[in-house]
């Protein structure tokens, strides 16, 4: 499992044109994508970051191809419309434990 950390500064006039892309691209769910959110900084009120997690590293991978053929990636196109040039991280989960698995 893989997860994708898109960040950047989003100021404040921006955040509805944010949230807007986000919602429009709801119903589109590339392959291996198995959950994204939205999220907002309450330490630093300008941050926003979109974190997805995939199923795997081939997933990344379409994407890092598709972008080497100049095909923007979805996330990166949010941000842009909210006047923001994200940065991203990838990151692999090493382990994993959620609710259901307290007490194992």
């Amino acid at each position: 499992m893989m997860i994708l950390i898109i960040e950047a500064r989003v100021a404040k006039e921006n955040w509805p044109l944010l949230e807007q892309a986000y919602q429009r691209s709801s119903g589109q769910t590339p392959p291996g994508l198995e959950q994204s959110f939205l999220i907002h900084s309450i330490e630093d009120e300008e941050v926003w970051q979109i974190i997805s997690i995939w199923s795997g590293m081939a997933s990344l991978q379409q994407i890092q191809q598709s972008k080497e053929a100049g095909i923007t990636p979805r996330g990166e196109l949010m941000f842009r419309e909210a006047r923001a040039e994200p940065v991203h991280s990838v990151f692999e989960v090493v382990n994993h434990r959620d609710s259901a698995s307290k007490g194992v």
